[in-house]
């Protein structure tokens, strides 16, 4: 049997929704990302862009990082990003890019908007600002040690099936004062994040397994760290927990298990009342057998 591939992602959709897994990831039936996903995709650019300058910029600075003055490391950081007008423009480009590849336009987008149209230029203007104040606010401040960083983990279940664990860390980043080492996850909403959200969240669980994997030690923090726009205005909410060993026990439960359904072609539907069985989450709900239409 060939070894199963699993990277958060795909764990999160096996769990949310079989039937979503199984188009997607069995079938390839790939479909158009949202005006939502593309706005996430744009910032993201934008953010990477940052801290990639800033890794550069300390490797010319600095034969040694551990040997430099944290004053002067700050301002290599803070000068290394790029400007409020060229992240914006590298949002706008990604987001212009990402929309002509596909996009899924819904209903409730159309009706903030008042058009289709709109509601494009509505989540791009997002999009803009978001990345604009990350690179201005936000990024300065941090102190990457690594990013877009891709980590394989070959492991076996508890059951003897083989299976690869993948992902990539956007950012990985070190606290000057402290020396603490934190795995954040960026994200762009329109809803100030619950306080135990970060808590909660499987995907810093993942990401922390990942480090654990590479270095051989769990993260001190993980950060889910939320760019929320209300009305026209940006704002940066931070949610820290700490992911335990424990907590990496339960996920790679959750991981024999999806195994398991996997190999032996089990694929079960999200419930009809949960929040990804709906039009504007599931790229898949016009046309699936299980999607209850009158919705």
């Amino acid at each position: 049997m060939s070894k199963t591939s699993l990277s958060q992602s795909r764990l999160f959709a096996l769990q949310n929704c079989g039937e979503f897994y199984r188009r997607k990831y069995v079938e390839g039936d790939h479909r158009p990302g949202t005006l939502r996903m593309h706005r996430g995709g744009a910032v993201h650019e934008a953010a990477r862009e940052a801290h990639k300058r800033q890794v550069l910029a300390k490797k010319e600075a600095f034969s040694s990082e551990s040997d430099a003055e944290k004053d002067e490391v700050r301002e290599v950081l803070r000068t290394s990003v790029p400007s409020l007008d060229e992240s914006e423009s590298i949002a706008s480009d990604a987001f212009d890019h990402g929309v002509l590849q596909g996009v899924v336009i819904h209903s409730d987008d159309v009706s903030k908007a008042g058009s289709k149209d709109l509601a494009v230029g509505r989540q791009k203007d997002m999009a803009v600002a978001m990345a604009g104040h990350y690179n201005l606010f936000v990024a300065p401040e941090v102190n990457p040690v690594a990013f877009e960083r891709r980590i394989t983990v070959d492991t076996t279940t508890s059951s003897g099936d083989e299976v690869v664990l993948q992902g990539i860390l956007d950012l990985v980043e070190e606290r000057l004062d402290t020396g603490e080492v934190i795995v954040p996850d960026l994200k762009t909403t329109e809803r100030t994040p619950p306080k135990d959200q970060a808590d909660k969240s499987e995907q810093l669980t993942f990401y922390a397994t990942l480090r654990l994997a590479e270095t051989g030690k769990l993260p001190d923090a993980a950060l889910l760290r939320s760019l929320v726009s209300k009305s026209g205005v940006v704002q940066v909410v931070e949610r820290t927990t700490r992911v335990t060993e424990g907590d990496v026990d339960a996920m790679l439960a959750r991981v024999d298990s999806a195994v398991k359904a996997i190999n032996a072609g089990i694929f079960v539907p999200a419930y009809p009342g949960s929040w990804m069985c709906s039009a504007k989450w599931c790229q898949y709900f016009s046309d699936c057998r299980f999607a209850l239409q009158r919705r």
